[in-house]
């Protein structure tokens, strides 16, 4: 039986006759294990993302501020040229028609038959001239504005001046008065009076007592509780100084108002005054003057 110094036969050898030959066949591979599957996954290599092309984004329309208030400005353009055409107009729509535009009254004929009136060869031609022609819009634009005329300036009124009477020469023999006596229930004041004198002399009805001033002139008056009517005054000397009294007047006292003016004393006419007081003023005479009697009447 061969031996050999190797005993240990090799592990691709075969026993045959003769010895341990090599076998040239490839030995068995284990069969590999199966892979885990939750390991495996991290290996796996992703798949590259597949690139999707975006497209851009659209343009959008954006006004600028400029464009808003372009459009903002013409918008009121047209509404200020439509309300201009409405006021220009307004006159021509509103207006009432011109005479010649009415229409001519119908009236039928006898006969039955309407007839058109016969124009009137002088108004036609009247008309004719006379018409002014249409006027159209923009000529009504371009006439002048009417023009106003300023009224005329209010002249200062002057106020009336109070009227003085023309002067009066009583006459020297007095008319019989009609009525009473209205200073015999009055009283009597003056301006001054002589030593000696008193104002309730010239209305006593004696013609030898009488009222003197200090001078040549001076003022007798004769003045009631309640008013009086008096329309005549007789104005009676002393019978020793007739014919002093030169220029005189008579005065409404309380309101001013001159009743008369004149010469010499006697019968003074006066128009119809109501009052409280009326005065008697001697202006000049010729000495001192002495006044008998004051009387006022109202018929």
């Amino acid at each position: 039986m061969a031996t050999s110094s190797d005993d240990t036969p090799p592990t691709n050898a075969a026993l045959r006759i003769g010895g341990w030959l090599s076998d040239s066949r490839q030995p068995a591979r284990p069969p590999a294990p199966d892979p885990d599957p939750v390991q495996g996954r991290w290996h796996q290599v992703a798949p590259a993302p597949s690139r999707q092309t975006t497209p851009p984004p659209a343009p959008t329309s954006r006004k600028s501020p400029d464009r808003s208030a372009r459009t903002l400005m013409l918008g009121c353009l047209a509404v200020g040229v439509a309300a201009m055409l409405v006021f220009a107009l307004a006159p021509l729509w509103s207006s009432a028609p011109r005479p010649e535009q009415e229409a001519t009254a119908f009236v039928p004929a006898p006969g039955g038959f309407a007839q058109d009136p016969a124009p009137d060869p002088v108004s036609a031609t009247e008309e004719a001239g006379s018409s002014p022609a249409p006027v159209s819009l923009s000529t009504r634009a371009t006439l002048p504005s009417p023009t106003r005329v300023a009224p005329p300036a209010r002249q200062p009124v002057p106020s009336p001046q109070p009227t003085r009477p023309a002067p009066t020469t009583p006459s020297s023999v007095p008319t019989a008065p009609s009525g009473p006596n209205l200073s015999i229930a009055a009283e009597a004041d003056g301006s001054t009076k002589a030593s000696g004198r008193s104002y309730r002399d010239v209305r006593d009805g004696d013609l030898r007592t009488y009222w003197s001033p200090e001078g040549t002139t001076g003022r007798i008056s004769i003045k009631w509780l309640s008013p009086a009517t008096v329309s005549r005054i007789i104005i009676r000397e002393a019978s020793d100084s007739a014919g002093r009294i030169r220029t005189w007047r008579v005065v409404n006292h309380h309101t001013g108002q001159v009743l008369a003016t004149g010469s010499g004393a006697g019968t003074i006419d006066l128009p119809r005054t109501s009052l409280l007081k009326i005065n008697f003023e001697i202006t000049s005479s010729t000495g001192t003057p002495r006044v008998a009697e004051f009387e006022t009447y109202g018929g």
